[in-house]
């Protein structure tokens, strides 16, 4: 089965394959099952792209609710918990960072279709 992504979502990925190499998958089962939830290290934010890129079955990712929302809420996340919390930059270098890469951090989001996560009573929804 494979990914059912956008035709536009699609194409964007073939030109993020000409720059990103195609890891060593190292596969202890013999096969990988359709219907299963799959736990694997993150690798910063450059870990779903790569599953999004080369895994071989249709996958969703699980991602925070704040980069599942509208645009502004994916920027707030991103300049003050991701790029100034986590990547330690400056507040006023995250937030220029931030103002750059949001509108295609949102596209990709769309375009993989996350699945929110929540830190309250809202997960059981990400559950079922």
């Amino acid at each position: 089965m494979k990914n059912k992504r956008k035709p536009f979502f699609e194409f964007i990925k073939k030109i993020l394959r000409l720059f990103k190499p195609r890891p060593r998958v190292i596969n202890e089962n013999e096969t990988l099952e359709d219907m299963a939830i799959y736990i694997s290290n993150h690798s910063a934010a450059s870990g779903p792209l790569v599953y999004e890129l080369y895994f071989p079955k249709a996958i969703r990712f699980w991602g925070t609710h704040e980069m599942c929302g509208s645009l502004g809420a994916q920027w707030k996340y991103l300049s003050t918990t991701y790029y100034h919390d986590k990547k330690h930059l400056p507040k006023w270098l995250a937030k220029v960072v931030a103002t750059i890469v949001c509108p295609f951090v949102h596209g990709f989001y769309r375009g993989i279709n996350i699945i929110p996560t929540y830190p309250d009573s809202r997960l059981r929804n990400t559950l079922k």
